[in-house]
């Protein structure tokens, strides 16, 4: 996951340099099973909704008329994950191109309907320039020679261990970590909640919303914790999180309507929270420092 990490945070806007197979593919790899994992939940929403087919959900997606908290919460991490990942994923496809010695402009190939798309998936494949080329230097050498990673699973550990210490640092790395594998759970969560309302028939939701707000509840403390940790190690005050913090708590009310208020609401919660994620992207001051 650290290839994960390190293109949506301190590469995620990088189209200079260069990325090799293994930092491409395992980027592309993690962003797929993310996917997997919402579509998921999506299908176990239809059965548990009664909807007929995938028409209903888009059409609940582009009038934004969600029935209940569900589709709300599935409405939401499908906006984050397109915002999260749509630059990231672009940047990234460039240097892979650029390793290979072509011009980041071979992206445009995807305009061409299949024969476009499948050339630009094999150029993606092929093996990278041995040593300095004209987009920079040789990016194995870079992983071979650059600091250990932790293992994300440690990463999370030790967030939940440290729950409540608002005092410390968290780098890039321990924050992001964190934070990906908690969002995993919570869809997870929302998918096994949902498969288990189908097979009780419950006629509703609880299952769902129950495991959901049982990840919440247990992650929410640590995660604000890791939070204002990340804030200091970037070089910020820790009072930074309520910009992000607040008007999420006021849109959260109205996160099932699509009346004015609630837009009014989302653009600003949107805000806030933009601005707090460039915030917790910025490197670290000292990128040895981290939890101790």
């Amino acid at each position: 996951m650290k290839y994960f990490i390190e293109c949506l945070t301190i590469r995620r806007a990088d189209c200079y340099s260069r990325a090799s197979r293994r930092e491409y593919w395992l980027f592309v790899l993690f962003l797929v099973l993310v996917w997997l994992i919402w579509g998921a939940l999506i299908w176990a929403l239809i059965y548990l909704l009664g909807l007929q087919d995938i028409r209903d959900v888009q059409r609940i997606f582009t009038e934004h008329r969600y029935p209940n908290a569900d589709i709300a919460f599935t409405a939401v991490s499908l906006y984050v994950i397109l915002m999260a990942t749509a630059v990231p994923s672009l940047a990234v496809t460039v240097r892979r191109l650029h390793d290979t010695g072509r011009s980041g402009m071979w992206i445009l190939l995807n305009w061409i309907p299949l024969a476009g798309t499948v050339g630009l998936l094999i150029a993606c494949m092929l093996p990278g320039d041995k040593g300095t080329n004209r987009f920079g230097e040789d990016p194995r050498t870079r992983y071979s020679q650059g600091p250990l990673f932790k293992s994300d699973f440690a990463c999370m550990k030790q967030c939940l261990a440290k729950y409540a210490d608002f005092a410390r640092k968290c780098n890039l790395q321990e924050y992001w970590s964190f934070v990906i594998l908690d969002f995993c759970l919570l869809l997870l969560a929302g998918a096994l909640g949902g498969l288990l309302d189908i097979y009780f028939r419950s006629g509703g939701a609880a299952f769902s919303n129950s495991l959901i707000f049982i990840v919440f509840v247990g992650t929410i403390v640590p995660l604000l914790s890791a939070t204002a940790k990340r804030l200091r190690s970037a070089g910020f005050v820790r009072r930074w999180i309520w910009v992000g913090l607040v008007p999420f708590l006021m849109w959260l009310p109205f996160a099932g309507s699509y009346n004015l208020r609630a837009k009014l609401f989302g653009l600003v919660a949107i805000a806030g929270c933009s601005f707090l994620y460039v915030l917790l992207v910025t490197p670290d001051r000292d990128p040895q420092e981290g939890l101790i």
